[in-house]
């Protein structure tokens, strides 16, 4: 098993640092060890509202398969899914209607 992460070309962290992963509907938070945090998201949604001076964590915005990926080895890592967490809104399109 891999002990680094890989999550862009210049970012690889340990997966030893990592204490907790939150899962949002496109993104999620990688709490470290030094108390600092990671946001990774998919690099076609609109991340503006991190681009803040309040914001005091890094923003790594990746490609989708390339967000899968580091979902996937985490999963693997962690031994729980890590995936994201859906709106009432995706749920209700996912579902196909009852028929009769």
């Amino acid at each position: 098993m891999k002990v680094g992460l890989k999550l862009n070309e210049q970012f690889t962290v340990s997966k030893h640092n990592i204490v907790q992963v939150t899962t949002f509907e496109n993104e999620f938070h990688l709490a470290l060890t030094n108390s600092e945090y990671l946001v990774i998201s998919k690099d076609d949604k609109d991340n503006s509202y991190y681009y803040t001076h309040e914001f005091n964590g890094c923003l790594i915005e990746v490609p989708v398969n390339e967000y899968h990926r580091i979902q996937r080895e985490l999963t693997e890592y962690f031994g729980v899914e890590i995936q994201d967490v859906s709106s009432d809104e995706t749920k209700d399109q996912e579902q196909p209607e009852p028929t009769a």
